[in-house]
């Protein structure tokens, strides 16, 4: 820190004269300061300073100080030479800043910018500084001083506690050793027997000419006890090492001799449970021949009772469906003897087949008489000749029968899944009425279910559950439609309800508002508007809130009308009722189109149900299409026997027994033209009315021979 100069210090000492000196008179100040004038803060403050009470002269000073610079001044002055307040150099000079600002800067203080009270501030900081430095050096040395003392004393302590610590070490290890030396001579006087029982002569002379060594030494340093111990401690060792190698041996001998009686008792053991074994073995397998014998016997019951079930359920599927007619069965022998000559040329002679199929050309057309029957008749006896035609005929005949059954299955589906939808609809919406035949429905369709009579009661009662159904969901609709309905009249009416209310009080309010300006008249059209309104609210029959709201509706159009006509609203209601009666437009032509909406989707509806009861009766009328067609697909043959039942196609591959997956049909133009796509790629083009069907796979286009099956 560098030194004050002469200079600095002559200030300082003149500054500091000053300050002990006799409270100075206050600066001078141009103007007049209105000393005497009483209720003049900075007089006040004048008397209090001459009588010596500095404090209540600072404390009157400060609030007018905001705008007077003579108290600025003065405040200058009083924090300068620390009269009433404490000393303070740097308020002084923010003070003397402020009167400045002010325009006040005749102070004495104000020399050069306050040159004078800088240079003190400057003084004191220095002087602050430097003893601020003083002050750590010393207190540094100091801590110095007191921690070299400290750490010289820990040393001297640590020296004396080490000292200590080892003697007393000295001490308890020389004490230990004494009680180890003791301890081990009673464990080497113990093992004396032990030394005579187990015939240890060397270890007995080596224990008793250390008992004598011990009992003979006059020396107590440290070196020649712990060598005694050791000593004892081996010497104790070997003996317990003798005895338990002794012990050891024994117990081996022992084992052994154990190992040998159990090996004999165990060989005898092992025979016994050898012959136990193959005794159970014997037994085991009597006992799984029986159980097999008894497994045999119960799967050939079981595969006969599935076959008896099968065959039952078969023959109730069948008996559904209606005899064959003799055309009929006519019919599919001509399709059958056609289809196997197709692939069998020369199994019969040609000129006899060629007379028997223009004989019987009438019954393939549909017309039969006695005399085509009796030539079917002939023809019959005729083939049946060929063991191989009547095998394919049988064949023939059992497929017709698998898909009448898949006719069968397929509509006791489509009937129980009608079934389910029906037991699983909601009650909910429905009538009790409705809800009642609801359950007769379920209880007469499951006892049809149960127990068809024919393939007809099962297609009537298909087509009586979908009707049935469809009446239901269109109640539903109706029972929705007509309660949403009833919810939107309650919202409106209570909304032209509360437009009453709303009315009545508006009216009153305008009436009170214009007491003074309405003339009789008004106020007489006014009260019997009132009137009309309130007679109205009391005279509406909840019960019928359809025709509440057209009483509502007509008297608030009425008072919308009135107030209108006599310009009793304010703008607000008026564009209120504009705005109400834009909403009413657009929600009264909303409600035109959607009931033109609804008129052409009951129209549609209703013309669906017709394009429906049409296509049921065409269904209903349609007699299957049957035709097998035999396609040549490069090394591949396909016979596939096509079924179209007026909706729905199957295709039979006979030779492999299954039916093609179809995953897509598309109508064709013509009359039952479609394109058929399977799960293979394979495509179909199929025109069930000509007996036509092209192929098309991996191989391009194949034109089937087809042959119908009548």
């Amino acid at each position: 820190m560098k030194k004050l100069t002469l200079t600095t210090l002559t200030i300082l000492f003149i500054l500091t004269s000053n300050a002990v000196a006799a409270a100075p008179n206050l600066p001078k100040m141009s103007g007049q300061v209105p000393f005497a004038q009483d209720g003049n803060c900075v007089g006040k403050g004048v008397r209090e300073y001459y009588k010596g009470e500095f404090s209540n002269a600072v404390r009157i000073w400060k609030p007018c100080a905001k705008n007077k610079g003579h108290a600025m001044n003065n405040l200058v002055h009083m924090y300068y030479y620390g009269l009433g307040v404490s000393q303070d150099y740097k308020l002084a000079l923010k003070w003397l800043k402020r009167a400045k600002s002010k325009g006040y800067g005749s102070s004495e203080f104000d020399i050069n910018g306050g040159i004078k009270l800088k240079a003190l501030i400057k003084v004191i900081e220095v002087k602050k500084a430097e003893e601020d430095e003083r002050k750590a050096a010393e207190s540094k040395r100091k801590a110095a001083e007191y921690k070299r003392i400290a750490d010289a004393k820990k040393v001297e302590e640590k020296r004396i506690a080490d000292a200590k610590k080892s003697e007393e070490k000295r001490i308890a290890d020389i004490k230990k050793t004494k009680e180890t030396i003791d301890r081990e001579l009673k464990k080497l006087n113990a093992n004396s027997e032990k030394l005579q029982n187990l015939k240890l002569d060397k270890l007995a002379l080596k224990a008793n000419t250390l008992i004598s060594e011990i009992e003979n030494n006059t020396y107590s340093d440290l070196g020649t006890l712990q060598d005694f111990k050791q000593r004892l401690i081996k010497i104790n060792s070997d003996i317990d090492k003798e005895e338990k190698r002794i012990a050891d041996a024994k117990k081996a001998a022992e084992k052994k001799k154990a190992a040998e009686l159990k090996r004999i008792t165990d060989a005898k053991k092992a025979e016994i449970i050898a012959q136990e074994k193959l005794a159970e073995e014997k037994k085991a397998a009597e006992q799984r021949r029986i159980r097999e014998e008894k497994r045999i016997a119960e799967e050939e019951k079981r595969i006969t009772e599935e076959k008896r079930i099968a065959q039952e359920i078969l023959d109730k599927k069948l008996a559904l469906l209606p005899p064959k007619t003799e055309l009929q069965e006519a019919q599919n022998f001509l399709s059958d003897i056609q289809t196997y000559l197709a692939s069998n040329k020369d199994e019969f002679d040609f000129f006899e087949i060629v007379k028997f199929t223009k004989n019987t050309k009438l019954i393939s057309e549909g017309i039969s008489d006695d005399e085509q029957l009796k030539n079917v008749e002939l023809f019959k006896a005729f083939v049946e000749s060929s063991t191989a035609f009547v095998e394919f005929q049988n064949n023939s005949q059992n497929k017709r029968i698998k898909s009448e059954i898949i006719r069968i299955d397929i509509l006791i589906d489509n009937v129980n899944s009608s079934f389910l939808k029906l037991k699983s609809f909601s009650k909910e919406n429905l009538s009790p009425t409705s809800a009642n035949l609801l359950d007769e429905k379920i209880k007469s369709s499951q006892l049809i279910i149960n127990n068809p009579k024919t393939f007809a009661e099962l297609e009537n009662t298909k087509e009586d559950l979908r009707l049935f159904l469809s009446d239901l969901r269109r109640e539903v609709e109706k029972t929705i439609s007509t309660r949403d309905e009833n919810k939107k009249i309650r919202k409106e009416f209570n909304a032209e309800l509360l437009k009453v209310d709303k009315n009545i009080s508006n009216l009153k309010t305008y009436y009170l508002e214009n007491t003074d300006s309405i003339s009789d008249d008004l106020t007489d059209l006014i009260l019997e508007q009132l009137t009309l309104l309130q007679n109205v609210k009391e005279s509406i029959n909840l019960d019928n809130k359809k025709e509440g709201l057209v009483e509502l509706l007509k008297v608030n159009e009425e008072t919308s009308s009135f107030k209108l006509d006599n310009n009793l609203l304010t703008s607000d209601e008026v564009a209120a009722i504009q705005k109400a009666e834009e909403d009413k437009k657009k929600a009264d032509a909303k409600k035109i189109a959607d009931k033109k909406k609804e008129e052409e989707r009951k129209r549609k509806a209703d013309a669906k149900r017709k394009v429906d009861a049409k296509e049921r009766e065409r269904l209903k009328n349609f007699k299957p299409i049957i035709m097998t067609c035999y396609y040549q697909q490069g090394p591949l043959e396909q016979d596939i026997r096509w079924t179209f039942d007026g909706k729905n196609h199957s295709g039979y591959w006979q030779s492999l027994s299954s039916y093609l997956e179809i995953t897509r049909d598309t109508k064709l133009s013509g009359k039952n033209k479609f394109n058929i796509m399977t799960n293979t790629g394979q495509s179909f083009e199929n025109d069930y009315n000509n007996y036509k069907s092209v192929s098309n796979g991996s191989f391009g286009d194949v034109f089937g021979i087809c042959i119908p099956d009548f």
